[in-house]
């Protein structure tokens, strides 16, 4: 079995500038494997890195499509599933969206865990929309994200919503990393875009989503230096009538 990073700080890191892996499931995360387990076509996981969430999905006895943008991190994931789950697991490596391409309504559900807030506002749109068209009517879309309501984005608030509040259609976008979070940008890309449940509701409404749920995600698994006041991650569910 492959070595995984030792654990930092709460989360396992990944590759540099890749940004850092949860240790724990979230609610919205074991929502879908819940999901998953009465599924009979494939589900999809993008940004799969070490498999948190795809190792319990294939437990299910659900067929699993896991795609990270590291090879890396899949072939890690890969030698953590016994003989019996391997016959279901697919690994698609690639980058998200534009290297990943599947069959219109050829799968049942997919989770996009902390992955969207790395991409521009067109690049999340366009997501939305090949996710939309991969899945099958009544499948259904999991998106985990991060919001500005972290501490060490904390500078970056009164911007955010001054933004939000005039109209900006992205306001959590932050072109330079460094100049805003200095003691994050070694970990992170040099942008980065914070979201919220109105600004994913929007998204998700736009790309034909109908939305089951929505919500701010209190990060009590969070380390220190990231938890807030309850509003650190921001969760949504929509579904492909």
């Amino acid at each position: 079995m492959k070595k995984i990073p030792p654990n930092q700080d709460g989360y396992i890191q990944t590759l540099n500038k890749m940004g850092q892996m949860t240790t724990t499931l979230d609610p919205y995360s074991s929502d879908f494997i819940s999901f998953a387990k009465n599924t009979t076509l494939p589900v999809l996981e993008i940004g799969a890195a070490y498999g948190v969430a795809t190792l319990p999905t294939l437990k299910t006895g659900a067929r699993v499509i896991a795609n990270d943008l590291s090879q890396d991190h899949l072939d890690i994931l890969k030698s953590q599933v016994d003989l019996e789950s391997q016959s279901r697991l697919t690994l698609l490596p690639g980058s998200f969206p534009d290297e990943i391409n599947l069959e219109p309504n050829s799968i049942e559900g997919a989770l996009v865990c902390r992955v969207l807030h790395f991409f521009s506002g067109p690049m999340i749109e366009a997501s939305l929309e090949k996710i939309f068209r991969w899945l099958v009517p009544g499948g259904k879309l999991y998106v985990v994200a991060e919001t500005p309501y972290m501490k060490s984005w904390e500078s970056y608030l009164p911007t955010y919503e001054r933004l939000k509040k005039s109209g900006h259609p992205w306001p959590g976008f932050i072109d330079r990393v460094e100049s805003v979070a200095p003691s994050r940008a070694h970990v992170l890309p040099p942008s980065v875009h914070w979201l919220d449940p109105d600004i994913l509701s929007r998204l998700f409404k736009n790309a034909g989503f109908v939305i089951e749920r929505t919500e701010f995600i209190n990060r009590t698994d969070f380390p220190d230096f990231l938890r807030f006041d309850g509003r650190e991650s921001v969760g949504i569910i929509g579904i492909k009538p």
